[in-house]
C-alpha cells in the first residue's frame, strides 16, 4: 500500500475520511467544504492566490517605491521625497496592483481545469506539510481503533506494514472535544477545565482495523 499524503482543502479546515473498503476513485471523502462547483472552485482559488501573492505584491511595491525615489532625486534639483504621494501613485494609479490582481484571476481560472486543480492541491498539501514532523512506528495494537491525538495539521503521512496493512479499513481525521482523551479510559462526568485553551477542540486521526492486527507496524509522520 503506497504512503498516503492527503489534505482537506486549500482554504477550508476539513474533516477527512479515507475508506479503504471503497473503490480507489471514491476512497477520499472531504467533509464540511463547499460543493465542487465552478463558482466555489474559482472563488476559493482566487482567495488562495491573492493571499499567497500578497507578500510578493508588497515586495514589488517596495522595490518600485525605492526606484521612484532614486529617479526623482536625479530628475529634480530639489528631490520630491513625499513618500505618501509615491505610494498612493503606484497603489491606485499605476499598474502594479491591477497587474497582480489580473495574474491572480488568470491563475484562479486555471483551477477550472480538473488536472491543474488536482495538481495544485497536491503541491499545496506538500507545502503545508513541509515543516519538521513528529515520527513514530506503532505495533502490538491493543484495540481495533488506534487514535493519534491533537495533531497540528491534517496533512499526515502513514505507511502500514504486514497484518496492519491487511486489517486497516479506514482513517478518519476529525475535530473532537478535548474530553475525548479520557473516553476510552473511563466514563467522564463533571469535567471542568481551568484554562480556556484546554477547552478548545483538537484534531485527532483515527485508524480503524477490521480486526486487531496480529503483527506488522504502522509508520506515521505528523505535525
Amino acid at each position: 500500500m503506497p504512503q498516503e499524503k492527503i489534505c482537506g482543502s486549500t482554504s477550508d479546515i476539513a474533516e477527512l475520511v479515507v475508506d479503504y473498503e471503497k473503490p480507489k476513485e471514491e476512497r477520499i471523502d472531504i467533509k464540511n467544504v463547499p460543493r465542487k462547483t465552478w463558482f466555489n472552485t474559482l472563488t476559493t482559488a482566487y482567495i488562495d492566490w491573492l493571499f499567497y501573492g500578497f507578500k510578493y505584491i508588497i515586495a514589488i511595491g517596495f522595490v518600485i517605491t525605492i526606484i521612484v525615489i532614486i529617479l526623482d532625486m536625479f530628475k529634480t534639483t530639489t528631490p520630491n521625497l513625499n513618500l505618501l504621494d509615491i505610494l498612493l501613485e503606484w497603489i491606485i494609479l499605476e499598474w502594479i496592483i491591477p497587474l497582480c490582481l489580473g495574474i491572480t484571476l488568470v491563475l484562479s481560472l486555471c483551477h477550472l481545469n480538473k488536472k491543474f486543480d488536482d495538481k495544485w492541491k497536491k503541491i499545496f498539501a506538500m507545502k503545508t506539510g513541509d515543516k519538521p514532523k513528529n515520527k513514530a512506528t506503532f505495533s502490538e495494537f491493543k484495540s481495533n481503533v488506534f487514535v493519534l491525538y491533537d495533531i497540528g495539521n491534517i496533512v499526515i503521512n502513514w505507511d502500514p506494514f504486514g497484518d496492519v496493512e491487511k486489517q486497516l479499513t479506514k482513517v478518519w481525521i476529525r475535530k473532537d472535544p478535548r474530553a475525548v482523551l479520557y473516553e476510552h479510559q473511563a466514563t467522564t462526568k463533571g469535567l471542568l477545565w481551568e484554562g480556556k485553551e484546554d477547552t478548545t477542540p483538537m484534531w485527532n486521526a483515527y485508524f480503524f482495523f477490521k480486526e486487531i492486527p496480529k503483527d506488522g507496524e504502522l509508520y506515521v509522520e505528523w505535525i
